[in-house]
C-alpha cells in the first residue's frame, strides 16, 4: 500500500483544494493507497472530518495524526516513526499531478530505490546540470537552491521514501533553522538508491508564508557553516552567496564574489540569476 502523507498546519482553503484534486484523480481505484493527515496545528480529527464530508466523491481511506510539530521537517520525522511505508510527503498547498504520481509508482514497481523527488517546474534545473555534469548530485542540489534563475529548486515536498524509518537517523543530524530541507535533500541526493522522476509531479504554490519569503539570519548562518564544512571550492563560494540581500553579512558575500574569479561557471550562473531578477522587477 502507498501512503500519501499530508503535512498540514493552518491553511484551510488550500487543504480543501488538495482533498478535491486527490478525490477527482480516482487514484484509489488504480492502486492501493491511504492518506495520512499529519496535523501540526492541533485542529483535531473532527475539523478534517467536516472538510472531507464536503468534498465531492471522497472515497479514499485516511488516518489522522496530531503531531504538534514545530516545522514541516519535524512533522515528517514524527510520521516516519510510525513506519508508514512506502510514503510520499506533501504539503497542504501543493498542486499535485496525480497522473504523474501514478507513473512514478508504476516505475517504482520496476526499479528499487530508497529516495526520490521531482524538481519544482521541470526535469532539470538548467543551466546548473549542463555546467556540472560530472559533479556530485548534492552539489547540484545546493547550486539549484542558491543560484537557480527560475526558482526551479528541489523541494522537500513531494519527496518519496520507500523506507521512512531511515529518516530517523538523518533527522537527528540536520542543521539548525529554516534550511533543514537543503541538508536533507543533499543527503538524499548523495545516496546510491536515489532517483529523480523524469517529469515533475508537483507544482509549488508560492505564498507570503513560504520560507523563502521570510528572512532569518541565524538560519542563513547555519546554512553557510554547513556549506563551508563541505570544503570544496564551489561550496565555499556558496557559503558566502547565501547572504545575498543580508547587509549584516556583506564581508563573506564579497569574499565569495572574489573567489568566483577562479570559478567562472558559478559567476555565470549568478549573472543569469541577476538578469532574470532584474527582468522580473521591470515586468512588475
Amino acid at each position: 500500500m502507498i501512503n500519501f502523507v499530508l503535512l498540514t498546519y493552518s491553511r484551510e482553503q488550500q487543504l480543501k483544494n488538495f482533498f478535491q484534486l486527490l478525490s477527482d484523480s480516482k487514484i484509489h481505484r488504480e492502486i492501493p493507497c491511504r492518506l495520512i493527515i499529519a496535523d501540526s496545528g492541533s485542529r483535531g480529527k473532527e475539523f478534517f472530518e467536516k472538510i472531507i464530508k464536503e468534498i465531492n466523491g471522497f472515497k479514499i481511506k485516511y488516518k489522522y495524526l496530531a503531531t504538534n510539530a514545530n516545522d514541516a521537517i519535524e512533522n515528517m520525522y514524527i510520521v516516519s516513526r510510525k513506519h508508514y511505508e512506502p510514503s510520499f510527503y506533501f504539503h497542504d498547498d501543493d498542486k499535485v499531478k496525480w497522473g504523474e504520481i501514478k507513473k512514478f509508482i508504476d516505475k517504482y514497481s520496476k526499479i528499487r530505490f530508497s529516495y526520490g523527488f521531482c524538481f519544482k517546474f521541470g526535469t532539470k534545473p538548467k543551466p546548473i546540470y549542463s555546467f556540472y555534469k560530472h559533479k556530485a548530485e548534492e552539489l547540484k542540489i545546493a547550486l539549484s537552491y542558491i543560484l537557480s534563475h527560475d526558482g526551479n529548486c528541489p523541494l522537500i515536498s513531494g519527496v518519496f521514501l520507500s523506507s521512512p524509518k531511515e529518516f530517523g537517523s538523518i533527522y537527528q543530524n540536520l542543521i539548525y533553522g529554516k534550511y533543514k530541507d537543503v541538508d536533507l535533500l543533499m543527503y538524499i541526493a548523495s545516496q546510491s538508491k536515489f532517483y529523480i522522476h523524469p517529469t515533475n509531479y508537483i507544482n509549488y504554490h508560492e505564498n507570503y508564508l513560504s520560507d523563502n519569503k521570510i528572512r532569518h539570519l541565524l538560519s542563513r548562518d547555519s546554512l553557510s557553516q554547513f556549506f563551508k564544512a563541505k570544503g570544496e571550492p564551489e561550496f565555499l563560494i556558496l557559503s558566502g552567496l547565501v547572504y545575498w540581500g543580508y547587509k549584516e553579512r556583506v564581508v563573506p558575500l564579497l569574499n565569495s564574489y572574489i573567489k568566483m574569479i577562479f570559478q567562472p561557471k558559478i559567476f555565470l550562473l549568478l549573472l543569469i540569476k541577476s538578469f532574470y531578477r532584474m527582468k522580473d522587477l521591470v515586468a512588475k
